[in-house]
């Protein structure tokens, strides 16, 4: 049995919630906080109406899953290419229906509380940490992860630990603005997936294509990192029309495109950690902290760092 009994998880994302699953298994009781309205972060799926858009993580490398309770939610994505692009070949997996679904079977029976806010971390007398949103206190927990992306991270940890909070604090992370694009008729594209590492719009995938997706002309497009940094601030709208204009201009350069039946954009502020960590976690008395932006980055990345942020714990 473990030395301690409760644990609070900041972050739903997949490192968290992986980390979750572990320390239930040893008989943990765990809560985990989210300031968004559901589980996932960035491998969620958007709804606009009866429309679905894998708007984050596009796929997940061949295994990322393995060894957890998402593991059957898999299948592999063989897009359609023609052209001067890459013969058609295995992408990777992808979880089915929805790129969500690994997160929902991740957080199969884990207590996820969502659209809370946690707010910075405050030391007890007793060495544990104090956990409150604007609205006070909640429930004392004896182990406390913190698994969100570095910049959120190192707010959260700035008064608890300050020396978790530099090494948050050191790790840049790449934005990335997703458009979602959808049209009442088909397209009839040679290709599913364009990627042209570079360019401003370095990713367009259809979404129908996709393992077990409902049909229907639906695009997701995302600019680079470098394209998403000059326009952090634009309105979604003006993101998503230059988006559209750069798929306009490459993808479907043969086609005259009708007016879009939807067209809105997300952005991602912190989508990819450009120079992560190598430790796999970090640690400090009661605190552990996970995610994509130690150990290696991606899906599988933040998968084993939330692993090995209970396995640290429990030791």
């Amino acid at each position: 049995m473990p030395e301690f009994e409760t644990a609070a998880i900041i972050g739903a994302g997949v490192a968290g919630l992986a980390c979750a699953q572990d320390l239930r298994a040893a008989g943990v009781d765990v809560v985990v906080y989210e300031k968004s309205r559901g589980p996932g972060g960035r491998t969620a799926t958007r709804r606009e109406g009866s429309l679905r858009f894998d708007h984050g993580a596009q796929h997940l490398d061949p295994g990322a899953l393995d060894g957890t309770r998402a593991a059957a939610t898999v299948a592999a994505w063989r897009p359609r290419r023609t052209g001067d692009l890459r013969a058609t070949a295995p992408l990777g997996d992808v979880p089915v229906p929805t790129m969500s679904a690994a997160a929902r079977a991740l957080a199969d029976g884990v207590t996820v509380t969502a659209r809370t806010l946690v707010q910075p971390l405050r030391a007890l007398a007793d060495g544990g940490a104090l956990l409150a949103t604007a609205d006070g206190p909640l429930p004392p927990a004896d182990r406390v992860v913190v698994a969100v992306p570095a910049p959120q991270a190192a707010v959260l940890l700035q008064h608890i630990s300050p020396p978790l909070a530099a090494a948050a604090f050191a790790v840049p992370y790449d934005p990335c603005w997703t458009a979602m694009v959808a049209w009442d008729r088909a397209l009839n594209l040679p290709v599913d997936v364009h990627d042209a590492p570079g360019d401003d719009l370095v990713w367009a995938a259809a979404q129908a294509p996709r393992p077990g997706r409902e049909p229907g002309e639906r695009w997701v497009l995302q600019a680079s990192a470098a394209w998403s940094a000059e326009h952090l601030e634009d309105a979604p709208e003006s993101a998503a029309l230059a988006l559209l204009d750069r798929f306009a201009g490459t993808v479907a350069a043969a086609v005259d495109l009708p007016q879009p039946a939807l067209l809105t954009a997300h952005r991602w502020r912190y989508a990819e950690p450009s120079a992560p960590l190598p430790e796999r976690c970090l640690t400090a008395g009661p605190l552990a902290v996970a995610g994509d932006w130690l150990g290696g980055g991606r899906v599988a990345g933040a998968i084993a760092s939330g692993r090995a942020a209970a396995a640290a714990l429990l030791s």
